[in-house]
């Protein structure tokens, strides 16, 4: 089991010991500091593992950040710092103009590494913090017994709907204890977008000591957690949102792919695995004019047979697109945001494919999948394949061990999406924070397919965004079946 003093501190208890006074500091005690030439607010802030609004709220005396050459300030004492006020601090041999300019890779060196000569490994103790909904608050709702389950067999628990990630996360941590690495981990129940919470919880006295926050949250919580681990340089993943915009912060960490790296998996794929191939794409006036244009430029330039086909206005010469000679690949980028506005539309685009005879791929929607009057024997007969970046593979024989290793634990099966992918958050950024070290927060990119479930491949634009997971896995059903094709 996970080391003895791993804790799990669900938000009720957080609120209990922050009401009963023993949310402090652990240290109360101050040290000192001399400004020395070229020193900033922000260079000493770092030099102290603290931040600029830490040392301002020691320092009431100075206006507008302005400090001085010989100025004595006074530091807040932690336990990562305690060490440094015996012996002297040395300033960078810089100016205090090119100190300033440090970027946040440097800063992610200065401020985690408790040691420049010590080796980090797997024995370093690493305090990992997840944040998730798990409606602790809700628990006496369940109360099943013989008498009710059919009762409650329909209602929709809460505290159910998270829990998986954490049981994923628990597995992922038994194997890492037993290969020798030390983690403690906490963990926080904090609503899917209470703000209070949140709050709570980052109040926590150890919160800013975490080598890792994961957090399962909604937008208002998760901006809240972004700036405090900007603030704190504190590398931040989110396993859930889709959206490009929680990137504004050089410590985030996003699983999910965006549609354009879903779309480039769907195009290397058919440049690759697919030979003589004419490609139709499917629009409607609805589809994102960025996403219409990419598959028009790409095509233009690597394609002699393709047709971008308004659906809305041309479906009537669908099938003339399809080419006895070829093999067609239809890709399917509409979405009409409603569930029986989807199965009207899939059903529609199926039925005129019957009317075609040449040999086609159709690329489409996972959701496809689910509904219930869509007939699975066209899908079939139309290659049916579609892009996902986590599903409950059992052709995956990661997936297949971690599934017996859940069942002995929890005596039931992972659920769709989140046991596999705390499992997977896990093991990655464990395995990749011990193996890069300081230079994790740059290059965070390891070889470690054989210990996880979905890999992951990181990229980012610039020095001043976080980091997305470009990895997505192409599936197909064969034989009523899914299996994954390749990942890209």
């Amino acid at each position: 089991m996970i080391k003895k003093y791993i804790k799990i501190l669900l938000f009720i208890v957080v609120l209990f010991v922050c009401n009963n006074g023993y949310c402090q500091k652990q240290d109360d005690g101050y040290g000192t500091h001399t400004v020395k030439q070229g020193e900033t607010l922000y260079s000493i802030s770092k030099t102290f593992y603290l931040s600029v609004k830490d040392v301002l709220e020691a320092n009431k005396e100075i206006k507008d950040s302005i400090i001085k050459i010989g100025q004595t300030l006074r530091i807040p004492k932690t336990v990562r710092n305690n060490d440094l006020f015996n012996q002297e601090i040395t300033k960078p041999n810089e100016d205090s103009s090119n100190y300033s300019k440090i970027n946040s890779e440097a800063l992610y060196k200065s401020s985690k590494k408790q040691n420049a000569t010590k080796k980090i490994n797997k024995k370093t103790h690493l305090n990992i913090a997840i944040l998730l909904p798990l409606y602790y608050e809700n628990i006496d709702e369940l109360g099943f017994n013989k008498y009710n389950i059919a009762e409650k067999k329909g209602k929709n628990f809460k505290c159910f709907n998270y829990i998986s990630f954490y049981e994923g996360a628990r597995i992922a941590l038994d194997k890492l204890e037993k290969q020798g690495y030390n983690i403690s981990l906490y963990v926080f129940d904090v609503g899917e977008d209470d703000v209070s919470k949140m709050k709570h919880a980052l109040d926590y006295p150890s919160m800013k000591e975490m080598n890792l926050i994961i957090s399962l949250v909604f937008k208002n919580s998760f901006n809240l957690v972004s700036e405090f681990c900007k603030q704190n340089e504190i590398p931040l993943v989110n396993p859930m949102s889709q959206l490009s915009a929680i990137l504004d912060n050089p410590y985030v960490f996003k699983i999910q792919p965006s549609d354009k790296a879903e779309n480039e998996s769907v195009l290397k794929y058919i440049k690759t695995k697919v030979e003589n191939a004419n490609i139709v794409v499917l629009y409607d006036d609805a589809v994102d004019k960025g996403l219409f244009n990419y598959y028009k430029d790409y095509l233009t330039a690597n394609s002699s047979s393709w047709t971008m086909l308004n659906w809305r206005k041309y479906q009537s010469k669908l099938v003339s697109k399809i080419l006895k000679d070829k093999n067609n690949i239809v890709i399917n980028l509409i979405g009409k945001g409603n569930e029986r506005e989807d199965i009207v539309y899939c059903n529609a685009l199926l039925k005129k494919l019957q009317a075609s005879k040449g040999n086609i791929t159709l690329f489409s929607n996972y959701s496809w999948l689910e509904f219930r009057s869509i007939d699975y024997a066209l899908l079939e007969k139309f290659n049916y394949h579609f892009t996902l970046s986590y599903l409950n593979d059992y052709s995956n024989p990661n997936f297949v061990a971690f599934v017996k290793d859940y069942r002995k634990n929890f005596m039931t099966e992972p659920d769709k999406i989140y046991a596999a992918m705390g499992y997977d958050v896990i093991t990655y950024f464990i395995s990749a924070m011990i193996e890069k070290g300081e230079e994790f927060i740059t290059n965070p990119n390891i070889k470690n397919e054989k210990n996880m479930i979905n890999r992951y491949h990181f990229v980012r634009s610039d020095n001043n965004h976080g980091f997305m997971n470009k990895t997505t896995t192409i599936y197909k059903l064969s034989n009523y079946k899914i299996i994954s094709v390749c990942s890209f």
